[in-house]
């Protein structure tokens, strides 16, 4: 107790079968036996479920509901948080996915989860445990890779287009199409910028799609 007579803290117990579980600890030293602490009440309340809640909470309120991927939220903070360190070069990745209103309109909304489901998956699996991957919008998504030249990121976009390409041979579903874009800010600035120039060149590869059918 190092001294004190009282003291609280959540920690980790463990049940007589070896199971872990949260448990809130008071410790409190009653009066008149300051001196040699041999009377001490020892109270441990099991908070394994509201620690779950918690958990759950808090995942809900960073990740989009349908693919599980960081909303838009936590998005921004992190790129307000990471706009202030010295991870640079930092890069971003925009991208879109075509046709969606069509699809949702043709085959239904079911359909269209499906599809964002799916380019969920193909971002996940095209860049590093350590790039933030989200869904910012209906059908757009956005990737911050810190401490990334603007080379890697375009590697990254040849690596979604191949993971698009693969992922269409293995599903019975309607092909996705992405429209991609990328920038990089390689000293300290605005990401806002950086941003709105990955989404004016996903812009552009989007119009140019059209342009050529």
């Amino acid at each position: 107790a190092q001294g004190k007579l009282d003291f609280y803290q959540d920690t980790v117990n463990l049940t007589l079968d070896g199971q872990r579980i949260d448990v809130s600890m008071s410790w409190s030293v009653q009066p008149g036996y300051e001196h040699d602490y041999s009377r001490v009440i020892v109270t441990m309340i099991d908070i394994t479920e509201r620690r779950k809640n918690e958990i759950k909470l808090t995942y809900m309120s960073t990740h989009d509901a349908l693919t599980g991927l960081y909303n838009r939220t936590y998005f921004d903070d992190a790129v307000s948080r990471i706009e202030k360190g010295r991870q640079f070069p930092i890069s971003i990745v925009m991208a879109d996915v075509d046709d969606l209103k069509e699809i949702n309109d043709r085959h239904g909304h079911a359909a269209g989860d499906e599809m964002l489901k799916q380019t969920a998956r193909v971002l996940l699996t095209s860049f590093r445990s350590e790039d933030i991957v989200a869904r910012i919008g209906g059908d757009e998504f956005a990737i911050l890779m810190p401490g990334t030249s603007s080379a890697t990121a375009e590697n990254a976009i040849q690596r979604i287009k191949e993971n698009t390409r693969v992922s269409n041979l293995d599903t019975a579903n309607s092909d996705i199409g992405l429209s991609l874009g990328t920038s990089t800010l390689d000293q300290p600035g605005s990401l806002e910028e950086t941003l709105k120039q990955a989404d004016s060149r996903m812009y552009l590869d989007k119009q140019s799609k059209k342009t050529n059918h």
